[in-house]
């Protein structure tokens, strides 16, 4: 097996080390959602970020020493949140993480706006240039909000349905 490497060529970290966890730290029960729990906080904190690519399962598992359903389990209910996404042999990715905290009011005084001095053009391109937390432009739905766990889920149950002649052209 050759090792994982990173962008830059370094041997990456894999299995229970890259999200590091401990095999004696499983609990006895709720192990799925021990899981979901530590990976989902892996993502919050920023040690898994979109792209990251999450350990098989099957070497998540014996490294835990888990069953493989354990892992699988808790994959799936990050997959149902939308935070992971299954990519067949590209394996489980990570395709959201939540924003980064807002700063408190207490950080800024009070007295200060948010423009300091005078205004002119540039203060303008540079609030469009800054990335925003939340798209609010018009016509430009959030893609990334769609459920689809959900929409596979009924898509399956429909086409599970039907007949062959159900599919084929209609009137």
């Amino acid at each position: 097996m050759h090792p994982v490497t990173d962008r830059d060529g370094t041997a990456a970290p894999h299995g229970s080390d890259f999200l590091q966890l401990r095999a004696d730290d499983v609990p006895a029960d709720g192990k799925a959602d021990w899981l979901a729990r530590q990976v989902r906080q892996a993502i919050t904190d920023r040690r898994l970020t979109v792209g990251s690519r999450l350990p098989a399962t099957r070497l998540l598992a014996a490294e835990l020493r888990v069953s493989r359903g354990v892992v699988t389990e808790a994959y799936r209910r990050l997959a149902e949140d939308g935070q992971v996404e299954g990519r067949r042999r590209g394996g489980t990715v990570v395709v959201a993480t939540p924003p980064p905290p807002l700063p408190s009011r207490t950080e800024q005084p009070l007295s200060a706006g948010p423009f300091v001095g005078a205004l002119d053009s540039r203060v303008f391109d540079a609030l469009r240039a800054a990335d925003a937390r939340i798209d609010l432009t018009p016509g430009r739905p959030d893609l990334s909000a769609f459920p689809r766990s959900a929409w596979l889920r009924a898509e399956r149950a429909v086409l599970a349905e039907l007949s062959s002649a159900d599919l084929g052209y209609g009137d």
